[in-house]
């Protein structure tokens, strides 16, 4: 089983922190534009900017799997402030001997397709009326959503199949000419191209025995001055607690539901 991980770093957006835990059996990818000496443990493809501004590109690689990629069985994408704190390789094996061709965690608050519509509106994550011409498009070509709604923070493919049937092109389209949001388009594609799921009953966004989630880098502003310390506080208590699930797998070797 040929194994890798990859991640995405477009400009000065997350912090550059190393995983707790990296198996030696994968091989490991970081996409950027940056010129950057951490991730000592990745082989940094370097990428030139394009027409495309940094969270399209950002999310074209996520979704369109670059082509170096292309032979390996499994490839795993991992957004860049999601940390490897254990192995994850039990993970991997079930879906590897599975006929699954497409792997994701469930999302994080357990939203519908409808609560994350008004999320992104509630939190200036999409223009309105982007996100109502999407579901209006899906609509109008009888494309259904598939439940459960996911976590699109880390994403296991399978290569075989993922070339053949060329879902990523059409997903990062309704991406780049709708809302920008993936979590919203994924559930069509889903669903249009029938992919045989693994769903993973936990978040790499909350609690769990594998990974552990960081803030992005803050925007310094006058008018978030007062947002600072708590974001300096949210930080640290993250790295503590990145390191407890290391420390706690390296040496309590606590086992996991998939073990």
């Amino acid at each position: 089983m040929k194994v890798a991980i990859y991640r995405v770093l477009i400009d000065d957006y997350d912090y550059s922190i190393e995983d707790p835990f990296l198996d030696k059996n994968y091989d490991y990818y970081l996409f950027t534009n940056q010129r950057t000496n951490k991730f000592k443990n990745y082989k940094k493809i370097f990428i030139k900017d394009n027409e495309l501004n940094p969270s399209l590109q950002n999310r074209k690689l996520k979704i369109i799997i670059p082509e170096i990629l292309l032979s390996y069985d499994v490839v795993i994408y991992l957004d860049n402030n999601i940390k490897i704190c254990a192995p994850i390789n039990k993970i991997l094996k079930k879906f590897y001997f599975s006929d699954c061709e497409i792997g994701f965690c469930k999302h994080p608050y357990g939203h519908t397709l409808t609560d994350e519509i008004n999320s992104c509106i509630n939190f200036n994550q999409s223009k309105k009326e982007d996100l109502f011409r999407e579901i209006s498009y899906y609509k109008k070509n009888n494309i259904s959503a598939k439940e459960v709604l996911t976590d699109n923070s880390f994403l296991i493919r399978r290569i075989n199949t993922l070339l053949e049937k060329n879902y990523s092109s059409e997903w990062f389209e309704y991406v780049k000419n709708f809302s920008g949001r993936d979590q919203i388009s994924l559930p069509f594609i889903r669903s249009k191209f029938k992919l045989k799921e693994m769903l993973f009953d936990f978040s790499p966004r909350k609690f769990n025995n594998y990974f552990s989630v960081l803030p992005h880098k803050f925007k310094y502003e006058r008018k978030r001055k007062k947002k600072l310390v708590r974001h300096i506080i949210s930080l640290t208590f993250k790295i503590i607690f990145m390191y407890y699930l290391f420390i706690r797998y390296s040496f309590f070797k606590v086992k996991t539901k998939y073990e």
